[in-house]
C-alpha cells in the first residue's frame, strides 16, 4: 500500500471528518485533507483577526482544524463564505438551503478536478461526493463513502407519514426540501453505488442501507466516538426531576410525541422539561403545556455542557437519525439517555442500566420512562454515572485505532472486511 494514498474531502469541520484525518495522517495514508472554511491556528493572519473578536472571531475560531493536520489542509471556502453570510443576513432557511445547494454542488467539482484520479483512494462524504467519485472511478481509483444518516427511503418513509399524521406541522422549509428531493436523492443512490466501501455511521444506517437494497457486502458500521468524559457528578439533583431535550425540535426528532408523553404524566410537580435548540413545531403544539417548561433556541457549547450537567435525564425521541452526537455529549456528562433506536445509539444505551431505548413514535412508552424517571430520582445517579463508564470505553483514539485498522484492510483486499468494525 501506497504511503499517503488517500485524500479526505469533508466539506465541514465535524469531529469525525477531522478524527479520520487524523489517523490517516497517523498512519501515513493521508495525502490530504480538503474542506471548505478551514484554517490552521498558524496561518498567516490567524492572530490578526482572532483579536478582532465578536462573531467574525467566533466563526475563525470554529473553523479552526487541529494541529495534527497543519501543513495538509487545502481549503476551498468562498462559496461556503456565501452560504454562512446568506444564513446571518436572512436566517431564511429556504435561501439558505438553495446558497448551499451551489456551494456544494461547486465544491464537489473543485475536489474532483484536483485530486481525481491523483491517489489511489478518495474519502467523501454523502452529497458532497459525487462528481469527485465519478472522475475518480473512471481513473480506476477507489472510492469510500462516509454515510452518516439513514438511507434516504427510510427517512422519506418516515417523515411523509408524520406529515400525514400532522400536517399543520410542515413548515415551509419542509416543503422546500420535499420538492428538492429528487435531485438529493439521484445524487445519494449514485455516491452510494459507486462507493467501494460505505462507512455507516451507525447499525441503524446500515440496516437501512441494506433494506434499501444496497450491497451489503461494502457496508460496515462504526459510530463516532465520544467527547471526553467529565468527573463524575456529585451534585445530581435529589429532589427534582429535569428532562433535558437538546438538538432541534422538529418532527424528525420526535418532540411532538415528547409533549404528547409530558402532557400525559400523572403529575408534573418536582418535574422540569427543558427544550434547547431551534423550533420548527407550530405554536399549538407547545401551547398551554403543563408544569415548569422552559424552552429556548439554539446555546453556545459551553451552555449546553452547563445544562447537561445540571440535568437529570436526557431525553431524545427521534424518529429518524445517522448518529445522535447528542446522546454521546450527554452520557460524558454523566447522563441517564431516554433515546430511540432511530437515534442509532442503540449500542451505547442499555435498558435498565444507562438508560432507555423506546419505540420510535410511542408517546405511551415514553412518557412510561419518564413517569419511572419522576418515580425513581434515587435512582438516576447510578443510572448517570453508567453513561459516564460508558462513554470513557470509546474515545476518539479508539475510533482512529479502529477506522485505521479497516482502512488498511480495504487498501490490502479491496473489501471491506467485517461488517462491524465497533460491538
Amino acid at each position: 500500500m501506497a504511503a499517503t494514498s488517500i485524500v479526505v474531502s469533508s466539506p465541514s469541520l465535524r469531529a469525525r471528518g477531522l478524527e479520520v484525518a487524523r489517523g490517516l495522517r497517523e498512519a501515513g495514508l493521508l495525502r490530504e485533507f480538503v474542506t471548505t472554511l478551514g484554517w490552521s491556528r498558524n496561518a498567516c493572519g490567524y492572530r490578526w483577526v482572532r483579536a478582532l473578536g465578536g462573531g467574525l472571531g467566533r466563526e475563525l475560531e470554529r473553523r479552526c482544524v487541529p494541529e495534527a493536520l497543519d501543513g495538509c489542509v487545502h481549503a476551498y471556502g468562498w462559496r461556503e463564505a456565501v452560504r454562512v453570510a446568506t444564513l446571518r443576513l436572512t436566517r431564511n432557511e429556504v435561501w439558505t438551503d438553495r446558497v448551499w445547494w451551489w456551494a456544494e454542488r461547486g465544491y464537489d467539482r473543485h475536489v474532483a478536478r484536483r485530486w481525481a484520479g491523483r491517489v489511489p483512494c478518495i474519502y467523501g462524504f454523502e452529497l458532497s461526493s459525487l462528481e469527485t467519485f465519478r472522475a475518480q472511478k473512471r481513473a480506476g481509483g477507489r472510492c469510500v463513502l462516509a454515510q452518516p444518516i439513514a438511507h434516504y427511503q427510510a427517512l422519506e418513509g418516515i417523515l411523509r407519514e408524520e406529515q400525514r399524521k400532522f400536517p399543520e406541522a410542515a413548515s415551509e422549509y419542509d416543503q422546500h426540501l420535499e420538492a428538492s428531493l429528487g435531485r438529493v436523492n439521484a445524487i445519494k443512490e449514485e455516491e452510494l453505488a459507486l462507493a467501494d466501501l460505505i462507512v455507516a455511521q451507525s447499525d441503524y444506517v446500515a440496516e437501512t442501507l441494506r433494506a434499501a437494497g444496497v450491497a451489503a457486502e461494502k457496508i460496515v458500521s462504526l459510530p463516532s466516538a465520544a467527547p471526553p468524559v467529565q468527573p463524575p457528578r456529585q451534585d445530581f439533583p435529589r429532589d427534582q426531576v429535569t428532562f433535558l431535550s437538546a438538538g432541534s425540535q422538529s418532527l424528525r426528532k420526535g418532540t411532538h410525541y415528547l409533549l404528547q408523553a409530558w402532557r400525559s404524566l400523572k403529575n408534573h410537580a418536582g418535574l422540569k422539561l427543558w427544550m434547547v435548540g431551534n423550533n420548527t413545531l407550530p405554536a399549538t403544539f407547545t401551547k398551554d403545556l403543563p408544569g415548569e417548561v422552559w424552552m429556548s433556541s439554539a446555546v453556545p457549547k459551553p451552555r449546553l455542557r452547563e445544562l447537561y450537567r445540571t440535568a437529570s435525564v436526557l431525553v431524545l425521541p427521534t424518529l429518524a437519525e445517522g448518529f445522535a452526537y447528542v446522546v454521546l455529549e450527554a452520557m460524558a456528562a454523566g447522563l441517564p439517555i431516554i433515546a430511540t433506536r432511530n437515534s442509532g445509539c442503540g449500542t451505547f444505551v442499555q435498558d435498565g442500566a444507562n438508560g432507555w431505548l423506546v419505540p420510535a413514535g410511542d408517546a405511551a412508552a415514553l412518557a412510561d420512562r419518564l413517569q419511572w424517571c419522576a418515580g425513581h430520582p434515587d435512582r438516576l445517579p447510578a443510572m448517570g454515572e453508567e453513561s459516564r463508564q460508558r462513554a470513557a470505553r470509546w474515545t476518539w483514539d479508539d475510533f482512529v485505532q479502529t477506522h485505521n485498522r479497516l482502512i488498511h484492510e480495504f487498501m490490502d483486499t479491496g473489501k471491506a472486511g467485517t461488517k462491524k468494525a465497533y460491538a
